[in-house]
């Protein structure tokens, strides 16, 4: 990946060293996935493992950690496996476990591209129950962004002017040089992502119009408007499913006409969904699956190239090289 080509020559040590903010330095022998979990496990802080750990009810724990944990404990079974049988350890992905490794990948991304702003304190929120989906999907965005070829400048919430709410942040696409606004809202749902509940999928089929109305009100600064909303929805293999999700797309859309043609700034709405974590330990992982709406109201335009760099970066997701 083009925007990762630095690294080498930074920790072979050609480069000075003191140029460079230092990511993470591990083992020698150390695969990329157990580099980028290092860090990701090093960058949220020991004392909140340990936390975490000591807690005597799953109910209690962050959702982060019960995959972080699942992953960990089912690694190490299968390399005690590999022991006794001598054959290679071989780990499938699952759900959890990709899950896990793409928020590492995702904080390994902006990290790199000097995209983590301590003033918004992203990783105390990711350790928050409360605080941790939106987090959660504010990252993933932003890393995609940064692996579409943009530059991400977030947005500190405390120097806007009094009563405006701004968006998350401004991205910069290199190629073309164009910046647009990005707000992201993920969608909770009863029983999923530390949310208190039991998830029912017939009653989760409930419309995300708020959110997109929370969305279109942000301030852009005058600039193109890039809408990101995460359904948070299992995935559904059969027509049903996927035309309920269709329909619930089209009811937000139908709900806000009035509020998308009051915005100047919109430029194209991304309906997201990433069901990792819906999928069951030791089964192949859940498909993500994605929209990009393009209601008739819209009034501010993206050059193409901008929307396929996004629309590839989206389609790529789960997706996690070997090496760098």
């Amino acid at each position: 990946m083009q925007q990762l080509d630095c690294i080498e020559d930074v920790f072979c040590g050609s480069i000075p060293t003191s140029l460079f903010e230092w990511i993470w330095s591990g083992p020698p022998n150390s695969t990329f996935y157990e580099f980028i979990e290092d860090y990701a496990i090093n960058l949220i802080g020991d004392s909140w493992w340990i936390e975490q750990e000591e807690e005597t009810s799953k109910y209690e724990q962050n959702i982060m950690f019960q995959f972080a944990d699942y992953y960990q404990r089912h690694k190490h079974q299968i390399l005690l496996e590999s022991r006794e049988t001598e054959k290679p350890p071989l780990i499938y992905p699952s759900g959890p476990i990709l899950f896990w490794l793409n928020l590492c990948y995702d904080l390994f991304c902006l990290k790199h591209k000097f995209s983590l702003p301590e003033p918004l304190k992203l990783i105390e929120k990711l350790k928050n129950k409360n605080g941790f989906q939106g987090a959660r999907y504010e990252i993933a965005m932003a890393a995609s962004l940064v692996r579409a070829g943009c530059d991400v400048d977030w947005i500190n919430p405390k120097n806007a002017l009094f009563r405006v709410q701004t968006c998350e942040l401004i991205a910069t696409h290199r190629f073309t040089g164009i910046s647009f606004a990005v707000e992201a809202k993920s969608k909770h749902r009863d029983g999923v992502l530390n949310q208190k509940g039991i998830f029912d999928a017939k009653a989760e089929h409930t419309g995300v119009s708020h959110l997109l109305r929370e969305a279109l009100q942000k301030d852009s600064q005058n600039l193109p408007l890039v809408i990101f909303i995460d359904l948070n929805l299992p995935f559904y293999s059969d027509d049903n499913g996927k035309t309920n999700s269709l329909l619930q797309i089209e009811e937000a859309v139908n709900k806000r006409r009035r509020l998308l043609s009051a915005n100047e700034n919109l430029a194209l709405i991304a309906f997201t969904n990433f069901p990792f974590h819906y999928g069951k330990a030791e089964e192949a992982p859940p498909l993500t699956n994605h929209c990009f709406a393009m209601p008739k109201e819209i009034q501010r335009t993206l050059p193409n190239k901008i929307k396929k760099d996004i629309e590839d970066s989206l389609l790529r997701y789960g997706y996690i090289p070997r090496e760098i």
